[in-house]
């Protein structure tokens, strides 16, 4: 599956140019788990080298802590009511 993005193609979504290569990019990774070159060349250019490493270290962490939540079956606390639906 080709998730290359045309960027301009984002439209009026209010997010800001760095905003749409982020959650773009974030996707692909989360969906695919890498970027093509075309991708990871768009993302090298919306965001510089340490952005984008920022977003895949950070896309790994919360992925690492999800599997872990997930793995372990961890209920949250009932001391700190959630207010996302079940």
């Amino acid at each position: 599956m080709d998730y290359s993005v045309n960027i301009e193609a984002a439209g009026n979504t209010g997010k800001d140019r760095t905003e749409v290569v982020v959650l773009r990019r974030h996707t692909i990774v989360i969906v695919t788990g890498s970027l093509s070159d075309a991708a990871f060349e768009t993302a090298l250019a919306g965001l510089g080298f340490n952005r984008l490493l920022d977003v895949v270290a950070t896309v790994g962490f919360y992925t690492a802590v999800s599997l872990t939540v997930n793995v372990f079956e961890v209920e949250p606390n009932p001391d700190f009511p959630s207010t996302l639906e079940p």
